[in-house]
């Protein structure tokens, strides 16, 4: 519930992040002029010409990755921190540079597998 409360409020950043990110310069009297002057006014600007749900285009695909992401790193958190560990080793005996690791390793791998959704998405 969490992850898909976040990409639902933080969407609309990110698509202004992209538009800003994948503008052209326009030609008004001959001069170069960019659309969008930054993020609020990209939001502003999407939301005037497109309408105000037009901020959270592609929530479907936003919050599959969201989701499918934080799940796959919950789920593989564990069994990561227990390898990283080794045998034996009783949960709260894990030093925290191991367990930061673990997080890292089951964070990156997750983020490695669901890449594709994030591809969708933008």
């Amino acid at each position: 519930v969490g992850a898909a409360a976040a990409e639902i409020s933080t969407l609309p950043v990110d698509i202004s992040k992209v538009r800003l990110q994948t503008q052209t310069p326009l030609l008004v009297d001959g001069r170069p002029v960019m659309r969008y002057n930054g993020m609020l006014h990209a939001m502003f600007r999407v939301s005037c010409d497109e309408g105000f749900f037009a901020l959270w285009k592609g929530i479907g695909p936003a919050l599959t990755r969201q989701v499918s992401y934080t799940g796959l790193s919950f789920v593989l958190y564990e069994p990561v921190r227990n390898f990283v560990a080794g045998k034996g080793v009783k949960k709260e005996d894990i030093p925290f540079w191991k367990r930061v690791m673990a997080g890292g390793i089951a964070g990156g791998s997750s983020i490695f597998v669901m890449n594709p959704t994030d591809v969708v998405k933008t």
